[in-house]
This record gives structure tokens, C-alpha cells and sequence, in this order.
């Protein structure tokens, strides 16, 4: 059930230890002191991010303080409720567990892929378009294989590394 606060949820809120205001609203399953820490090292690049480096460098960390009381309202209520009392917040979505995407900005994506792939613009990525390794060795399809990402794997280089792994022996 998208952006409902299931049970075993647990609203909260990550505070500015200079002013005490807060910053973040924020949705977790687990305990609040392991959510601080994954916010701590998340290596993305967003408004919530660098204002969490902002804090680091200046010797400080956020305060995370769960929100009671809240009776099943979701991350996009606390959210606007934030908003629209003057918290100045770094949400960059209006929250829920997977931050869905508003129907009009993916139809216009997809709809401009389209029109790319019609007129021939649209480009693979890079990666997809070579037609061997960085070690030299062809993208056969005997000699390709993805892993759980999608990525394309060159068989002849995965197993040499595997031989190299298992054949070292220690120095005596």
C-alpha cells in the first residue's frame, strides 16, 4: 500500500543540533540509531546528503527523534504538515517507501525516448556499444553473461581472475 504507515513503521524526523529545527521527515523499519547511521554514510548526492556533510565537517550529526502519536498518517502527511508549518526541509519527494514518480513526469520521459528512438537520436550507454573488454576480449554471447545488476560480465576475464584467486599460494 504505497506511502501508508504500515505497522512495524516508524515516523521520524532528523533535527539541525545548531537550531533544533527540523529537516528531514522520514519513514523506517528498523531501530532509529542504524536509519541515523545509513543517513550518515549514504554516498548519494542530494539536498538530505549534503547537509548531513554540511554537519560532519563542522564536527556535529544530526538528532533523530521519532514522531508519536502519529495514528497511520503517512510520510507524505508529515511531510506537508512540516512544510506548511515553515520547516525548512530537505525532502527532496514527498516521501512513501518508494518514492513514486508523479505519472505525468515518467509518461513525458518515456514519451521523449520515443521520440529519440523515431528519429534516431536516442544513444545506448557507452558500455553497451563496445564490442569487446577492457582486457580485449570480444562481447560474444559465449563469452557474456550478467550478473544480478545487469551488468555485462566477460567470461574469459572472470575466470582468470577466478584461477589467479585459488592458485596463489602463500610465501612460505
Amino acid at each position: 500500500m504505497p506511502g501508508s504507515n504500515l505497522p512495524g513503521m516508524t515516523m521520524y524526523v532528523l533535527l539541525d543540533p545548531r537550531d533544533y529545527s527540523i529537516r528531514y521527515v522520514g519513514e523506517t523499519r528498523i531501530s532509529l540509531s542504524n536509519r541515523l547511521s545509513s543517513h550518515m554514510h549514504d554516498p548519494r548526492d542530494n539536498a538530505r546528503t549534503r547537509w548531513i556533510r554540511e554537519l560532519t565537517v563542522r564536527g556535529n550529526r544530526p538528532i533523530i527523534q521519532p514522531i508519536h502519536g502519529t495514528d497511520g498518517e503517512t510520510e507524505e502527511y508529515w511531510i506537508s504538515w512540516f512544510r506548511d508549518a515553515g520547516c525548512d526541509l530537505v525532502n527532496t519527494l514527498g516521501g512513501g517507501p518508494h518514492h513514486v514518480q508523479p505519472r505525468e513526469l515518467v509518461e513525458r520521459r518515456v514519451a521523449a525516448i520515443a521520440a529519440k528512438r523515431a528519429d534516431g537520436t536516442f544513444k545506448r550507454r557507452p558500455r553497451e556499444t563496445k564490442s569487446a573488454c577492457r582486457n580485449g576480449h570480444e562481447w560474444t554471447e559465449e563469452n557474456t553473461y550478467r550478473n544480478g545488476k545487469g551488468q555485462r560480465i566477460c567470461r574469459t576475464c572472470n575466470r582468470e581472475r577466478q584461477r589467479a584467486r585459488f592458485d596463489w599460494k602463500p610465501k612460505p
